[in-house]
């Protein structure tokens, strides 16, 4: 499934499968059109009920199968968007891509804080191994692109977050606040302007970079 969403400053590209072609699709259907070089941001995230049966995301019982999944929702979908949409940019020379990572594409996971007693002996459901491959790999797919395209005025940088609020259970805000020096997850709406700023020719001399947002984590 593709689909664009369009705003004055932001065009936000998500995709779920079959990458190549339903992009192709889209552009053939005329779903969407690109009159000017468009700014693209990523966000890759497999949903954790989508792999809830790959034995919960224990290493010693985990499936190449699904791992192989993770990474092509998480990380060759942005290649297959990027690959798109920044060719065009490229031959328009102009144009901003903003990749989605995590604090997770700076450190491994603290397993400790999936259980209340934050106990990692206790831990039954642990983050997958492939969010943190794909996670890291979209920090590598980002400096690559920044190099690559870089002499056609095209730009790659990628915005890094930390925790999100989003209705998660209370003990894991309460075990993941204890990591963070301000104490609290981010809001939704605190990286709209990072998002803005990455877009914009406010950061027309930054490429290959990331824009850490969170909380002071990645840096304990």
């Amino acid at each position: 499934m593709t689909a664009i969403k369009k705003s004055k400053k932001i065009q936000h590209g998500f995709i779920t499968s079959d990458c190549n072609k339903m992009i192709k699709l889209a552009f053939r259907n005329k779903i969407f059109t690109i009159k000017r070089p468009p700014n693209l941001a990523l966000a890759k995230s497999t949903s954790e009920n989508t792999l809830r049966h790959a034995i919960n995301y224990i290493i010693e019982k985990y499936s190449l199968k699904y791992l192989k999944k993770e990474i092509d929702v998480n990380l060759i979908a942005a290649f297959a968007m990027i690959k798109h949409f920044g060719t065009i940019m490229s031959k328009k020379k102009n144009g901003s891509i903003i990749n989605i990572g995590s604090d997770l594409s700076l450190n491994a996971p603290d397993q400790s804080v999936y259980h209340q007693s934050e106990d990692i002996k206790k831990v039954k459901n642990f983050k997958p191994i492939g969010y943190s491959l794909s996670k890291f790999g979209i920090i590598g797919l980002t400096k690559y692109i920044a190099t690559y395209w870089g002499h056609k005025n095209v730009r790659c940088n990628a915005l890094v977050l930390g925790a999100v609020e989003n209705r998660q259970p209370k003990f894991l805000k309460k075990n993941v606040s204890k990591r963070i020096p301000l104490k609290r997850w981010a809001k939704k709406y605190e990286y709209k302007k990072a998002l803005q700023f990455l877009a914009s020719n406010d950061s027309a001399y930054m490429t290959g970079q990331m824009l850490v947002i969170d909380g002071g984590r990645s840096t304990w």
